[in-house]
């Protein structure tokens, strides 16, 4: 009985997200949607709502002016919050999903018949966020961050093994192939221009061709993630593993 009032639950949850996502007209606003919760799924993160203002109505809105400007449905997902600047001074607003479950679920809908693969390339080459001079920077971090964060294996806080891959990656292999994750990091490591996102990217590349037995592939992008960041010794620990 308990088993099936939580499916009963888990499927009204879905079935009103289904609701609300339809409802959504506005094609920008469905992107941001799905951007957002990509973003807040796979790394709980957020974008500032200014650059969010900036992406939907194409103007320099007030963040309060965007929040209020936003679609019932498409508000009904998001939550708007206050971040400190990193000196401790100033406030800025930034707009994420209200909760990861509810990012899940949107974004499977949100994605219909598009991959993942195609969405992530779609948020980093072709949203614009990367043009953006100030927020260019924090993106850059954020995308490392969805790319290239590996979680640990166990629960604790002192285990040393970690996940081969993110989480973000990890779902690209396993919903499509190793081929669409070549092609997606390989177009986000064009798009970046910080040497050190650029050497973690190229060092999942590395990850991702030698445990494929693409030897000669992995060492290149071994090799590239050194020249990158050079001081760092888990980029010369990856390049050891190619020739284990």
């Amino acid at each position: 009985m308990i088993h099936s009032s939580k499916f009963f639950a888990f499927s009204l949850i879905e079935y009103l997200i289904d609701k609300r996502t339809y409802c959504i007209q506005f094609s920008r606003e469905k992107s941001l949607l799905l951007y957002l919760c990509i973003l807040k799924y796979y790394a709980n993160m957020n974008l500032p709502a200014k650059h969010c203002g900036r992406y939907v109505f194409g103007l320099c809105k007030g963040s309060n002016e965007f929040y209020q400007n936003l679609c019932p449905q498409a508000k009904s997902f998001l939550k708007q919050i206050s971040i400190k600047g990193e000196d401790g001074r100033g406030v800025s607003s930034a707009i994420e999903v209200c909760h990861k479950p509810v990012a899940f679920q949107a974004m499977r809908i949100l994605l219909e018949s598009k991959k993942l693969s195609v969405a992530v390339i779609e948020m980093v080459c072709e949203s614009g966020f990367l043009k953006e001079r100030f927020l260019k920077p924090k993106m850059e971090q954020n995308i490392r961050k969805l790319i290239g964060h590996r979680i640990r294996v166990e629960e604790y806080v002192h285990a040393s093994r970690k996940r081969q891959y993110s989480e973000l990656v990890t779902d690209i292999r396993k919903n499509e192939s190793d081929m669409a994750c070549y092609e997606t990091l390989i177009k986000v490591y064009n798009e970046l221009e910080s040497d050190e996102e650029k050497a973690f990217i190229s060092q999942t590349l590395a990850r991702l061709y030698y445990n494929s037995d693409c030897f000669q592939d992995g060492l290149n992008w071994a090799t590239m993630s050194i020249v990158h960041l050079p001081n760092n010794y888990t980029m010369f620990d990856t390049r050891g593993h190619v020739y284990k």
